[in-house]
């Protein structure tokens, strides 16, 4: 029992962590219509990209729980153009459309999933790599169409393995 407190206590946490984060960030996307923007991903995006809302949640993601002690310097981050870092550009626009969508509420791509640690974790990788092969259909559709620092080709296994071993794989 004592063993698995532990090692369900930081999944538990950091649960705790994403949903806040998403809780904070659903205002904005309601409130976006009021003020004018449409409720188009590009729009928001750009629109939180033109604020120091970025900022804000890279530092609020790296004050999740675990993390602190492993981190660069806050302040100095804010200097920095998040886009210019391949990897976090890609981890930061995954984990806003994953928010985005959560505060839409429509339908299954919506929900939050208990996997969403380890793929905002490879998200970071569809930054900086050629190919990024996936069996997840959600993290497939928000990768391809809703993160534009997303580099990587995005393919399912199954493309993949077709694409280098043949349809007889």
């Amino acid at each position: 029992m004592a063993m698995q407190a532990g090692v369900g206590g930081p999944k538990d946490e950091y649960e705790a962590h994403l949903k806040a984060t998403r809780e904070l960030l659903a205002p904005f996307f309601r409130a976006a219509a009021v003020r004018g923007v449409r409720r188009d991903w590009p729009d928001l995006l750009s629109e939180m990209e033109s604020e120091s809302d970025i900022h804000d949640l890279i530092a609020a993601a790296l004050s999740e729980p675990g993390l602190p002690s492993r981190q660069a310097n806050l302040e100095t981050l804010a200097t920095v153009d998040y886009r210019e870092l391949p990897c976090t550009a890609c981890w930061v626009q995954y984990h806003l459309a994953l928010s985005f969508l959560a505060a839409q509420r429509t339908g299954k791509m919506s929900k939050p999933d208990h996997g969403d640690q380890v793929d905002f974790r490879h998200a970071c990788y569809a930054g900086i790599a050629d190919v990024f092969v996936t069996r997840d259909s959600r993290m497939l559709e928000v990768l391809t169409t809703m993160v534009p620092s997303c580099r990587a080709r995005v393919v399912t296994a199954e493309s993949f393995l077709e694409e280098h071993c043949g349809p007889s794989f």
